[in-house]
C-alpha cells in the first residue's frame, strides 16, 4: 500500500507521538510511505512557528532529527505536476505528491480541502487509514 501523509499528520505525530497521528505515522512506515520536499519543508517551517515553539519545548536538533527521520523512512517524490483542485494552494502540492507517487491513500485532517478521491488516490482521515491498515 502506498501512502502520502499530509504535513498536518506529520506535525501532530511529532508533537504528540503517542496520539492518533503518531500511530498513523508508525503504521504508514510499515507500508510504502511517500513524501515530497514540499511536505517536509512545510513540516520544518510549521514546527518553527513562534506559537508552536512557545507551547512545545522541542530543540532545534529534535526538529531536525524528526525531518531527517521522515526523509529516511520515505520514498521521496519530486513533484512536477501542477494542480488546481483544492481550495488551498499548499494542499494542491500535497495532492500532486500523491499523484506523482501513484499513492493509494493521502491521509489528512483537512478532508474538507480535498476531493474524496482524485485520479485513484483516496483522501482519508487518520481514523480511516488506521482501520484500513489494521484490517
Amino acid at each position: 500500500m502506498k501512502v502520502v501523509l499530509d504535513s498536518n499528520i506529520l506535525i501532530s505525530a511529532f508533537l504528540a507521538p503517542q496520539g492518533e497521528d503518531g500511530n498513523v505515522l508508525k503504521q504508514s512506515k510499515k507500508q510504502t510511505l511517500y513524501l515530497s520536499p514540499f511536505i517536509l519543508s512545510e513540516v520544518w517551517q510549521v514546527l518553527h512557528y513562534p506559537r508552536i515553539r512557545k507551547n512545545y519545548p522541542f530543540t532545534e536538533n529534535e526538529i531536525n532529527r524528526h525531518v531527517a527521520e521522515l526523509t529516511a523512512a520515505c520514498e521521496l517524490v519530486d513533484t512536477k505536476l501542477t494542480l488546481d483542485v483544492c481550495s488551498d494552494p499548499d494542499d494542491n502540492q500535497v495532492l500532486a505528491a500523491a499523484i506523482e507517487a501513484s499513492a493509494d491513500y493521502l491521509v489528512t485532517r483537512n478532508i474538507k480541502h480535498f476531493p474524496k478521491t482524485y485520479k485513484d488516490v483516496q483522501i482519508v482521515h487518520p481514523k480511516k487509514i488506521l482501520n484500513i491498515i489494521q484490517s
